[in-house]
């Protein structure tokens, strides 16, 4: 079984909180105007907002939807893939498929040697 320990959760409620603020900055909203569409109170905002408050998943999802936002998109990412990444994997997928479909086509055309033989066999 996977353990937390208190500061990986502390840590975690302190992103969580962060990026509230910074979204909710950016919406150019106060606390109380976030709690208010997030239908929640002030004290809930502040205390997310400062890492102060675990939460659940009903009260995040609330403030999440009062920011326009998933909720999931409040939790870190555990590693942000580049587009070079991404495009380097659909290189190298590409080149495996073309190499399978030169296999098959090989394949192929050994199955129809064999069957050409023993039909004239």
């Amino acid at each position: 079984m996977l353990a937390v320990s208190g500061e990986d959760l502390d840590a975690l409620l302190n992103e969580v909180g962060k990026k509230v603020t910074v979204r909710r900055r950016e919406c150019e909203m106060t606390q109380e105007q976030l709690a208010k569409r997030a239908g929640c109170s002030t004290n809930t905002v502040i205390a997310v907002e400062n890492g102060k408050r675990n939460v659940t998943v009903r009260s995040l999802a609330m403030i999440s939807a009062g920011l326009g936002v998933h909720f999931a998109e409040l939790f870190p990412m555990s590693r942000v893939v580049s587009p070079q990444e991404i495009t380097g994997v659909l290189a190298r997928c590409s080149d495996e498929l073309q190499a399978a479909r030169s296999a098959i086509d090989r394949i192929q055309e050994s199955l129809s040697k064999f069957s050409s033989k023993d039909a004239s066999g």
